[in-house]
């Protein structure tokens, strides 16, 4: 048996004006995702300001996009589902001391639970911070 590399996917590079752009289309079907998120990540400039789009969850491909980042914002949903989700991911981000803070979306159906919840963790959010 003999151990042979194949493509999982793909790795795109362009650019409008001074911003740069770089994201990976993995191939249908294929399950290493991680794989083509290190690539992307080591296709950036190591210049500036790099803004990495996690896919969701708290999974292999999410700490993938996460690892060696020096700042994480979190984004979730005032709702069950989403509070469960964002306390999940503000787990992973604590225990790999990467600082962070958490976008609300549709904020004015939040019933305060996740407020709530990032007080008692000390998150930085808006309503706190402003």
């Amino acid at each position: 048996m003999t151990e042979i590399g194949r493509s999982i996917g793909v790795v795109e590079i362009g650019r409008s004006g001074r911003l740069s752009f770089v994201q990976g289309r993995l191939r249908v079907g294929e399950a290493m995702s991680s794989r083509l998120i290190t690539e992307v990540k080591a296709s950036t400039a190591k210049a500036g300001i790099i803004v990495i789009d996690s896919p969701p969850g708290t999974s292999c491909p999410m700490i993938a996009s996460i690892k060696g980042v020096d700042y994480c914002v979190l984004v979730t949903e005032p709702t069950p589902f989403g509070l469960h989700d964002f306390q999940l991911a503000l787990e992973v981000v604590e225990k790999l001391r990467i600082p962070s803070g958490v976008v609300i979306n549709r904020a004015g159906l939040d019933d305060g639970r996740v407020r709530r919840h990032l007080e008692n963790r000390g998150v930085s959010h808006p309503d706190r911070d402003s």
